[in-house]
């Protein structure tokens, strides 16, 4: 069996659903684990997402799983940010790009999953893929896009594309680098 390794526990296959869909013609297998992220906050809430849209998260780490999908399409979990202010916090990004959904969907939580909020609504058309929270400035948020970075410095709110010289450009992942404040965007 799968295990995916965490710096605790391990993710359980369990979460994953398994099964398979048809994308623009060809079979693909489902219900695999996309993404993790520990909270930076309390080391113990571990967030678990799948490319069938399922969302996890535990508080115990990694002992018991608790699914806290938010409303709407289950779409590919994408990524999660932790809050670093706040342990039941968490930035949750998905991508409905495989079946022709173009919808940027991000969405947060202040009660670990037991409610979510869209924040996609002033963002571009776009797929978003990455999401990432500056651990020095409350409510500072990135968003990888099909289009490139956004920045959002209320929460998620309001958004504004970075276009310091970066090419419109897909970017998967997001790192902001501590000591430096560099943000690293990976395309």
């Amino acid at each position: 069996a799968d295990i995916f390794i965490t710096s605790f526990n391990a993710v359980p296959t369990t979460l994953c659903t398994g099964g398979q869909i048809t994308v623009f013609m060809s079979v693909q297998n489902i219900g695999e684990a996309t993404a993790v992220s520990v909270s930076p906050v309390d080391n113990r809430i571990l967030w678990a997402g799948t490319d069938d849209g399922n969302v996890w998260v535990s508080a115990d780490a990694g002992t018991t799983w608790t699914r806290v999908n938010p409303p709407g399409p289950a779409h590919w979990v994408t990524d999660f940010a932790c809050d670093p202010f706040d342990a039941r916090a968490a930035w949750l990004t998905v991508t409905g790009y495989r079946r022709g959904d173009r919808v940027p969907y991000v969405r947060v939580t202040t009660d670990l999953g037991s409610t979510w909020l869209d924040l996609g609504g002033s963002l571009p058309q776009v797929p978003v893929n990455s999401v990432a929270a500056d651990p020095e400035w409350r409510g500072r948020l990135f968003a990888g896009s099909d289009l490139g970075v956004h920045l959002s410095d209320d929460g998620g709110a309001s958004w504004s594309l970075m276009n310091g010289g970066m090419p419109y450009v897909v970017v998967t992942d997001l790192v902001l680098h501590g000591p430096s404040r560099a943000l690293y965007a990976g395309t």
